[in-house]
């Protein structure tokens, strides 16, 4: 008796471990699958993200272009008619240098006269009080 238990408890243990060998093989392969397709979704996107940033850049590009290409039609259009005229109420240079001149001599003139008057007080004062 104690011989057909053993031999049953070891059919069944076998039975046992060969279908648990099963399970683990399918567990394995679904962990397989489930970890390729996490890399799949990690690679899509990761290409998406690419895309984002190369239309992202490729938007940045046009615009920076379209506006260098507006300011230099700008920029073209405002000197191509551009013509500088004089403001100046004077049209003889010469006599508006000659007017500022003499402006800065009447000045130095002035100068010169309020340092003496002050020199010539100054003075009065100090043999006054000796």
């Amino acid at each position: 008796m104690r011989k057909k238990t053993l031999i049953i408890l070891f059919v069944l243990f076998a039975i046992l471990f060969i279908n648990t060998i099963c399970f683990a093989e399918d567990i394995k392969q679904d962990i397989h699958n489930t970890t390729d397709s996490i890399i799949d979704g990690m690679t899509s996107t990761g290409e998406k993200i690419r895309n984002g940033i190369s239309t992202t850049e490729n938007t940045v590009e046009n615009t920076v272009k379209n506006i260098s290409t507006d300011i230099r039609s700008t920029t073209n259009d405002m000197t191509n008619n551009y013509n500088a005229t004089r403001t100046s109420t004077f049209t003889d240079t010469s006599t508006n240098n000659m007017t500022s001149t003499w402006a800065w001599v009447i000045i130095a003139l002035a100068v010169a006269v309020i340092i003496g008057l002050t020199w010539y007080y100054l003075a009065q004062f100090n043999s006054y009080h000796d």
